[in-house]
């Protein structure tokens, strides 16, 4: 059986839950007109969906706007993309630390902040990239002093204590200080030791 072509659809991550009135707003404001350009409009789960345009010309035509789109956030199926997820990010690490983080992990290509829903000029700690994975991402980062979670489709999860995938942190037998971050000891034990010096 041959794999399916999906060369004239792009997939829309919507960050709006209204969907399809927000997605036919963006599709106006792109100039796309879904009679004249396209052939499917497939509402996923999600708040994704699936626009298949009539050829690949069109699509590539088109990709640009909606790739730059502010509202979603797109990606080709025809491309080696993957659009990953990292919740937790403080507002103020340099958006140039996530990408150099991501990096150890895959190649990213563009990214983005989140914002609230009824206020979208208030960013909520959510960052979107659209990367070329080489290696498995771990499902916690340690970003800015904190544990931030990566999600992204397919991916392996891992512990978020011990980052060892096979097992989640609620059935993780390894003991995690949470103040130095090392593994083998609590942090009660580092408090005394520090307390003991004085």
């Amino acid at each position: 059986m041959a794999a399916l072509s999906r060369d004239t659809s792009v997939q829309l991550h919507l960050d709006s839950s209204e969907g399809k009135s927000i997605l036919f707003k963006l599709l106006k404001e792109k100039f796309i007109d879904p009679g004249e350009h396209l052939t499917a409009v497939q509402e996923l789960l999600g708040r994704l969906w699936d626009v298949t345009f009539k050829t690949v010309d069109l699509k590539k035509k088109f990709w640009p706007a909606l790739s730059s789109a502010d509202c979603c956030t797109a990606t080709t199926y025809t491309g080696c993309t993957t659009l990953v997820t990292v919740l937790h990010v403080p507002y103020e690490l340099g958006d140039n630390v996530v990408r150099y983080v991501l990096g150890r992990y895959c190649k990213v290509v563009r990214g983005r902040f989140l914002t609230l829903a009824d206020y979208p000029q208030v960013f909520n700690g959510i960052r979107r990239y659209q990367v070329e994975i080489t290696k498995d991402i771990p499902s916690s980062l340690r970003l800015g002093g904190r544990n931030c979670w990566v999600r992204y489709r397919g991916q392996q999860r891992t512990c978020l204590k011990c980052g060892v995938n096979g097992h989640e942190a609620k059935n993780c037998d390894q003991i995690k200080c949470y103040n130095c971050h090392e593994f083998g000891h609590q942090r009660k034990i580092v408090l005394q030791k520090s307390n003991a010096r004085y």
